[in-house]
């Protein structure tokens, strides 16, 4: 009846917002769904193994290309982290690939991806470069012809954040994960968890995949070092947002709690509850990163211990801003005057 063709409907509304689709046919035989809805789950599902072989063909070029050149890169997110978290490809939505780079290397990988026909979203020479390359961690680049997005990165967090690592101890632990166009380098399991958890803060945890990254690479990374991740999440200011992805990861998909991490969970578990409550209530709510309440787009500054942190994620430009007004460089300390004005 139409009422059963609107829950359906609603269903696959949330599993493609929350880019669930590829993991719900897997396991489709547990699934109460009309035949109609598995064959567009199963077309989907084809689609997103398609686009992904199209990202990894790439991305093994620009590996190639990025050796050449004597550049460290390492890939993560996207088609690398279907198979780390998910066991295979085609089970992980990718607009886009994202590489890391170190920042004294911004600029050479800058000239690589221009060579090969990616344009930057920001023009970004000179004085005003500089600037951004200094206060920013990430650039997107466009390949209109091939249809393709790339990030290039070149940290976790801006410099002056005290949760900044240092990216050549990171990408020194690196390891090698087989695509089948090739094994492609990405991080290891222990600083990818916080990766993971750091990002998924800091957009709310708003859809529902990233929760399932953290659960898929516990549960295929037997070899993944929890305590050394707490270690590095307490040095680093990082384990509110550790402990936040590991307690979603166990109420939403059953991801064993470690005990390695009871003691600080007694020391944090006030904050990190209520935080949970926010994450909770926005998906409830059907909120989008983009759409974010002002209780929810709090929830990466409240996950910082520190009031600097804070204040620096509240108030200091970000790439949106730098988008709104392409200010030159002798002006681009603007920036911080028109940060308070977009935040109202």
């Amino acid at each position: 009846g139409m009422v059963d063709y609107d829950m359906n409907l609603i269903v696959v509304n949330l599993a493609k917002a929350h880019r669930l689709i590829p993991l719900l046919y897997l396991r489709r035989e547990n699934l109460d769904a009309p035949a109609s809805i598995l064959l567009e789950f199963k077309a989907y599902a084809q689609g997103v193994l398609a686009r992904n072989l199209e990202l990894a063909t790439e991305l093994a070029a620009l590996a190639a290309a990025f050796d050449r050149a004597a550049i460290p890169v390492l890939a993560f997110k996207g088609p690398v982290l279907a198979v780390q978290a998910h066991g295979n490809m085609g089970l992980r939505v990718s607009d886009d690939l994202d590489l890391m780079v170190l920042p004294p290397d911004v600029e050479r990988a800058h000239a690589i991806l221009a060579d090969r026909g990616y344009a930057a979203e920001l023009a970004l020479n000179g004085w005003r470069g500089r600037c951004y390359r200094r206060t920013q961690i990430e650039l997107c680049y466009r390949n209109r012809a091939k249809g393709l997005w790339i990030d290039l990165h070149w940290g976790l967090a801006p410099a002056g954040y005290s949760f900044a690592p240092e990216m050549n101890a990171w990408m020194d632990r690196k390891v090698s994960v087989p695509l089948p166009v090739g094994e492609v380098r990405t991080f290891g399991p222990e600083e990818l968890l916080l990766l993971l958890c750091q990002h998924g803060t800091k957009h709310g945890w708003s859809w529902l995949i990233w929760v399932a990254d953290v659960a898929g690479l516990l549960q295929r990374s037997p070899e993944l070092d929890l305590a050394r991740a707490a270690s590095e999440a307490r040095r680093l200011g990082l384990l509110r947002m550790l402990l936040l992805g590991l307690r979603l990861s166990k109420e939403l998909c059953g991801s064993p709690w470690p005990a390695a991490l009871e003691r600080d969970w007694e020391a944090e578990a006030s904050t990190v509850e209520a935080l949970m409550r926010i994450v909770y209530q926005a998906l409830e709510r059907g909120e989008m990163w983009a759409q974010r309440s002002v209780a929810a787009s709090l929830i990466y500054p409240r996950a910082m211990p520190k009031a600097s942190d804070r204040w620096r994620s509240t108030f200091s430009p970000s790439l949106e801003d730098w988008k709104t007004l392409p200010l030159p460089g002798p002006l681009c300390c603007g920036y911080y005057l028109l940060r308070p004005l977009r935040l109202l």
